[in-house]
């Protein structure tokens, strides 16, 4: 098998599947048509389960963010004070 063939076989693979798209609006006319409450209700959950990555990227982001900062700010000293006096306790 030569690399040609792999890509020929990958755009044919492609084409089918945006050929597949075509067929969407009459699926989704007919889903509607049957039951409107349940075709509004797929709509929302396929959007919330195409929003999950992104969001958990950005979560994982800001949590990387946050240990940077803390590894950046010297530590109070021993004692409670300290910590208190600081703000690295949280009370503020």
């Amino acid at each position: 098998m030569n690399v040609a063939s792999v890509f020929r076989g990958w755009g044919t693979a492609l084409r089918q599947r945006f050929r597949t798209w075509a067929h969407l609006p009459r699926l989704l006319r007919s889903l509607w048509n049957a039951s409107p409450a349940l075709a509004a209700l797929i709509v929302v959950l396929r959007l919330l389960r195409a929003v999950q990555p992104p969001l958990v990227l950005f979560i994982g982001k800001l949590i990387i963010d946050e240990i940077v900062l803390q590894t950046a700010t010297p530590a109070p000293g021993p004692e409670i004070s300290d910590w208190l006096d600081s703000g690295a306790a949280g009370f503020q």
